[in-house]
């Protein structure tokens, strides 16, 4: 993934880990005009 960020993880665990996961927002660049 290019251009995106990690704002956050989540994950599921009983005994053992059972998931893990990252959250992602994309990279937004403002352009401003002339």
């Amino acid at each position: 993934m290019n251009n995106s960020t990690v704002v956050g993880f989540h994950g599921r665990a009983g005994h053992y880990l059972d998931a893990i996961g990252i959250f992602v927002k994309p990279e937004t660049k403002i352009s401003q005009g002339s």
